[in-house]
């Protein structure tokens, strides 16, 4: 039983740090990425505070959790339209 409970304790400490460093640019530069990728256009990611209520849809944590990155509909600020 001690060794079952070490073993989840070690496991949950695992769990959460690959995700936890990701810097806000890198993780919608990458999810942009996925998009473009799926030939969706017409769209505007942002990286807002957890706490601020934001239209959209959140599709990434970064920053430690921090910041949350908001996908908006109809919106056409991606670096595709820029280009």
């Amino acid at each position: 039983m001690k060794h079952l409970l070490t073993l989840l304790a070690l496991a949950g400490f695992a769990l959460p740090a690959p995700a936890a460093g990701l810097d806000c640019d890198e993780l919608i530069d990458k999810i942009s990425r996925r998009l473009e990728s799926k030939h969706v256009t017409d769209y505007q990611l942002k990286a807002v505070p957890v706490e601020e209520k934001h239209p959209g849809k959140e599709v990434g944590r970064c920053e430690r959790g921090s910041r949350k990155v908001m996908l908006e509909r109809g919106k056409s600020d991606n670096k595709a339209d820029a280009e």
